[in-house]
């Protein structure tokens, strides 16, 4: 029982730095295994740095108009996450926009971003800053905690579906996530997605979460006819664009 504590305790922490800044990520003479078997993780703790979003939007709220407030929350989350997720979105973007087959998508990405993909990042960025304004201060909080746990949902699914595009050989087959890790992403997601249900309504939830999925895959989908796999990009712009699709799937049921 102990070490099994222990591993999944090691696998969280795992997570955590593949997520958020709030430790450092894993070096070199981390395991493959471990890194997947890790990612069974990223949901919840997705959800968490939602939730100190959701605190920050709660106490700016106290004393700064609710625009205000919400920018402030937004800050706090992408200097919890390392803005990870933003740049991988602009290289994708700056890549699969301007460029076809993998070989130059994949050079193309070597050498990162540009001001397409900073175009991308900034729409995106503005329109949920504009999407969370709209909802009342106890609904936009919820929104965030689960629009960040329905991103990391769209970025697990994408690594569970989708081969990786810098592998070769038998390499492509490793798994980007075991299938019981895949159940527990899932079940950590379902959770946040009930959260915005008992607040904002019964078919908040399910709003939410078809626009998560809507828009994530198709940025996969996209990303699949142009590159072939996947890449650390491409589920960066996945979890951004997911957590999005939550807000835009929020704002039309409210």
């Amino acid at each position: 029982m102990k070490d099994t504590l222990r591993l999944e305790a090691e696998l969280f922490r795992l997570a955590l730095g593949e997520v958020t800044r709030l430790v450092p990520p894993a070096g070199g003479d981390v395991s493959e295994d471990l890194l997947v078997r890790s990612v069974k993780y990223h949901p919840v703790i997705g959800a968490l740095v939602g939730c100190a979003g959701a605190a920050v939007l709660w106490l700016a709220a106290q004393v700064l108009p609710e625009a205000a407030a919400v920018l402030v929350a937004v800050v706090a989350v992408l200097l919890l996450s390392g803005v990870r997720d933003e740049m991988g979105l602009s290289v994708a973007v700056e890549a699969l926009a301007g460029e076809t087959g993998r070989d130059a998508v994949l050079a193309r990405m070597a050498r990162g971003g540009g001001p397409r993909g900073a175009l991308a990042v900034g729409l995106t960025l503005a329109l949920k800053v504009v999407l969370l304004v709209s909802f009342t201060p106890g609904v936009a909080a919820v929104a965030l905690i689960a629009g960040m746990g329905l991103g990391r949902m769209a970025a697990v699914h994408t690594a569970a579906s989708t081969v990786s595009a810098r592998r070769r050989g038998m390499e492509v087959l490793l798994p980007g996530v075991t299938p019981d890790g895949y159940r527990v992403a899932l079940a950590g997601t379902i959770l946040a997605v009930l959260a915005l249900e008992f607040v904002a309504g019964a078919w908040a939830g399910v709003a939410a979460a078809i626009g998560a999925i809507a828009l994530g895959q198709a940025f996969r989908i996209f990303a699949l006819r142009r590159l072939g796999g996947r890449t650390t990009e491409i589920l960066g712009g996945a979890a951004l664009l997911g957590e999005l699709g939550t807000y835009l799937g929020l704002a039309v049921v409210l």
